[in-house]
């Protein structure tokens, strides 16, 4: 849990195995938590009769902080242990998708969302940091035109010294003239 502290990668960075690694970790100890505290308190590993599903904390948060990629395996997961979990309370003698219609829409449902935004979340992040381009571009354009007023100050300036004291400056001479 401790990567959410982080900033998440910028769009276009490749990730690496370590990171890949440590958020496969994150999500699996999520979702142990999740079901462990529940079998605590309840004894059950299902969350059949709540009216909000707990797997919907770890599908938006991965969506949210990693994108879509992160936020659809977490879906995924969080499908994968539904329908395990309903299974377990059947005692696995029906076949595993016997209750795929109830399953298959709150399957459905994380998907959907899980997509949705983290698609909108990488997109943020793209316009982001092309903003954050634009900005940079243009700080360093503004630094070179604050450069060039200052020189064309301090000409300005030695020029009226010049004329101040009578002496005849000759544009042509220096190219700047005609």
């Amino acid at each position: 849990m401790g990567e959410f502290n982080r900033k998440p990668d910028e769009p276009g960075q490749t990730t690496t195995a370590g990171q890949v690694m440590l958020r496969s970790v994150e999500l699996t100890g999520l979702y142990a938590m999740l079901v462990l505290a529940v079998y605590v308190f309840t004894g059950q590993f299902g969350f059949s009769g709540w009216a909000v599903h707990p797997y919907w904390l770890p599908v938006l948060l991965f969506a949210a902080h990693y994108g879509l990629l992160w936020g659809v395996l977490s879906a995924l997961a969080a499908a994968c242990l539904h329908i395990l979990a309903t299974q377990a309370t059947r005692g696995f003698s029906d076949l595993p998708l016997s209750g795929f219609e109830t399953s298959g829409q709150q399957a459905a449902a994380w998907l959907l969302a899980a997509g949705l935004v983290g698609a909108y979340c990488d997109a943020a992040r793209r316009r982001a940091l092309t903003a954050e381009l634009a900005l940079s571009r243009s700080e360093t354009a503004c630094a070179k035109l604050e450069s060039y007023a200052r020189t064309l100050e301090r000409e300005d300036r030695e020029m009226r010294i010049l004329l101040a004291r009578g002496k005849v400056i000759d544009l042509t001479a220096s190219g700047t003239g005609e």
